[in-house]
């Protein structure tokens, strides 16, 4: 079971192991987790502004956020994920 980003923005660490600080540590395309932000997607590259667009988005997910439904066919853990 992955994780709910439910309430992320409340705060830090990040990570099972709590070694990300900041959601801006953890999703540098260019720093220490990069094999984490590629899993499953080898051409994770956003610009600076997206990147600032998602840890804004992200930082927003709570009790309030609307649910929305998955494409049943969707492949969001694929099997080429290293481990």
């Amino acid at each position: 079971n992955v994780p709910s980003l439910l309430g992320v923005g409340r705060g830090a660490p990040f990570l099972h192991n709590g070694a990300a600080e900041t959601l801006e540590e953890l999703l540098d395309p260019n720093g220490e987790f990069t094999a984490h932000l590629r899993a499953g997607n080898q051409v994770f590259a956003p610009s600076e502004q997206e990147l600032t667009d998602l840890i804004a988005f992200v930082q927003t997910i709570d009790d309030d956020t609307e649910t929305f439904a998955i494409d049943p066919d969707q492949d969001f853990c694929p099997s080429n994920v290293p481990q």
